[in-house]
Protein backbone atom coordinates (compact mmCIF):
# COMPACT_ATOMS: atom_id res chain seq x y z
CA UNK A 1 0.00 0.00 0.00
CA UNK A 2 1.34 3.39 -0.99
CA UNK A 3 0.33 7.04 -0.99
CA UNK A 4 0.53 7.10 -4.80
CA UNK A 5 0.39 4.72 -7.75
CA UNK A 6 3.76 4.29 -9.43
CA UNK A 7 7.15 2.90 -8.52
CA UNK A 8 9.18 2.98 -5.33
CA UNK A 9 12.71 1.91 -4.51
CA UNK A 10 12.46 -0.76 -1.83
CA UNK A 11 15.55 -2.60 -0.66
CA UNK A 12 17.50 -1.27 -3.62
CA UNK A 13 14.94 -2.53 -6.12
CA UNK A 14 12.39 -0.49 -8.06
CA UNK A 15 8.98 -2.05 -7.52
CA UNK A 16 5.42 -1.09 -8.49
CA UNK A 17 3.28 0.34 -5.68
CA UNK A 18 -0.41 1.20 -5.50
CA UNK A 19 -2.82 3.06 -3.27
CA UNK A 20 -5.42 1.13 -1.30
CA UNK A 21 -8.14 2.58 -3.54
CA UNK A 22 -6.38 1.28 -6.65
CA UNK A 23 -5.79 -2.16 -5.13
CA UNK A 24 -9.44 -2.40 -4.10
CA UNK A 25 -10.63 -1.36 -7.57
CA UNK A 26 -8.28 -3.80 -9.32
CA UNK A 27 -9.58 -6.64 -7.16
CA UNK A 28 -13.27 -5.66 -7.21
CA UNK A 29 -13.47 -4.93 -3.48
CA UNK A 30 -15.74 -2.29 -1.94
CA UNK A 31 -14.89 -3.13 1.68
CA UNK A 32 -12.05 -4.63 3.71
CA UNK A 33 -12.79 -6.55 6.90
CA UNK A 34 -9.21 -6.56 8.20
CA UNK A 35 -6.31 -4.52 6.81
CA UNK A 36 -2.77 -5.23 8.06
CA UNK A 37 -0.24 -2.52 7.22
CA UNK A 38 3.46 -3.24 7.70
CA UNK A 39 5.22 -1.25 4.99
CA UNK A 40 8.46 -0.28 6.74
CA UNK A 41 7.96 3.45 7.19
CA UNK A 42 5.62 4.09 4.25
CA UNK A 43 2.57 3.74 6.52
CA UNK A 44 2.63 7.46 7.35
CA UNK A 45 2.13 8.80 3.84
CA UNK A 46 -0.13 5.90 2.85
CA UNK A 47 -2.51 6.50 5.77
CA UNK A 48 -2.41 10.29 5.38
CA UNK A 49 -3.34 9.81 1.72
CA UNK A 50 -6.10 7.32 2.56
CA UNK A 51 -7.68 9.72 5.08
CA UNK A 52 -7.37 12.67 2.67
CA UNK A 53 -8.92 10.70 -0.21
CA UNK A 54 -11.87 9.61 1.93
CA UNK A 55 -12.85 13.20 2.65
CA UNK A 56 -15.50 13.13 5.35
CA UNK A 57 -16.69 9.64 4.43
CA UNK A 58 -15.89 6.64 6.59
CA UNK A 59 -12.93 4.55 5.55
CA UNK A 60 -13.95 1.28 3.81
CA UNK A 61 -12.35 -0.84 6.54
CA UNK A 62 -13.78 -2.66 9.57
CA UNK A 63 -10.45 -3.10 11.37
CA UNK A 64 -6.90 -2.01 10.65
CA UNK A 65 -3.69 -3.18 12.28
CA UNK A 66 -0.72 -0.94 11.60
CA UNK A 67 2.94 -1.25 12.49
CA UNK A 68 4.15 2.33 13.00
CA UNK A 69 7.83 3.16 12.64
CA UNK A 70 8.29 6.25 14.81
CA UNK A 71 11.42 8.20 14.00
CA UNK A 72 11.79 6.74 10.49
CA UNK A 73 11.55 8.92 7.41
CA UNK A 74 11.39 12.00 9.61
CA UNK A 75 8.10 11.08 11.33
CA UNK A 76 8.17 11.62 15.08
CA UNK A 77 5.83 11.61 18.08
CA UNK A 78 3.92 14.77 17.07
CA UNK A 79 3.36 13.29 13.59
CA UNK A 80 1.93 10.21 15.31
CA UNK A 81 -0.47 12.37 17.34
CA UNK A 82 -1.57 14.24 14.20
CA UNK A 83 -2.17 11.03 12.24
CA UNK A 84 -3.98 9.33 15.13
CA UNK A 85 -6.26 12.39 15.42
CA UNK A 86 -6.98 12.29 11.66
CA UNK A 87 -7.79 8.57 11.85
CA UNK A 88 -10.02 9.19 14.89
CA UNK A 89 -11.83 11.94 12.95
CA UNK A 90 -12.34 9.38 10.15
CA UNK A 91 -14.06 7.03 12.64
CA UNK A 92 -11.09 4.75 13.31
CA UNK A 93 -10.75 4.18 17.07
CA UNK A 94 -7.66 2.70 18.71
CA UNK A 95 -8.51 -0.47 20.62
CA UNK A 96 -5.06 -2.00 21.16
CA UNK A 97 -1.47 -0.76 21.33
CA UNK A 98 1.54 -2.98 21.67
CA UNK A 99 5.26 -2.31 21.40
CA UNK A 100 6.99 -4.34 18.72
CA UNK A 101 10.39 -4.93 20.35
CA UNK A 102 12.41 -5.88 17.29
CA UNK A 103 15.71 -4.99 18.96
CA UNK A 104 17.09 -4.12 22.38
CA UNK A 105 17.76 -0.47 21.46
CA UNK A 106 14.53 0.25 19.52
CA UNK A 107 12.16 0.95 22.42
CA UNK A 108 9.30 3.20 21.34
CA UNK A 109 10.23 3.13 17.66
CA UNK A 110 7.94 0.29 16.53
CA UNK A 111 4.35 0.28 17.72
CA UNK A 112 1.56 -2.05 16.63
CA UNK A 113 -1.75 -0.17 16.80
CA UNK A 114 -5.13 -1.74 16.09
CA UNK A 115 -8.13 0.33 15.01
CA UNK A 116 -11.85 -0.39 14.75
CA UNK A 117 -14.13 1.61 12.47
CA UNK A 118 -16.98 3.06 14.51
CA UNK A 119 -18.07 5.63 11.93
CA UNK A 120 -20.07 8.66 12.94
CA UNK A 121 -22.53 6.71 15.10
CA UNK A 122 -19.99 5.28 17.54
CA UNK A 123 -20.91 1.67 16.67
CA UNK A 124 -18.72 -0.84 14.86
CA UNK A 125 -19.04 -0.49 11.08
CA UNK A 126 -18.91 -3.91 9.45
CA UNK A 127 -19.57 -3.18 5.79
CA UNK A 128 -20.64 -0.60 3.27
CA UNK A 129 -23.77 1.37 4.08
Amino acid sequence: MSAVDGNAVIGGRTLPVRTLATLMKENGHAWIDLLKIDVEGAEWEALESLVAQSGRQALPITQAQVEFHVGWSGYGPQDAVNLLEALDDAGMRVFHVEENAVCDTCAGQFEEIAFANVGAGGRMVVGPA
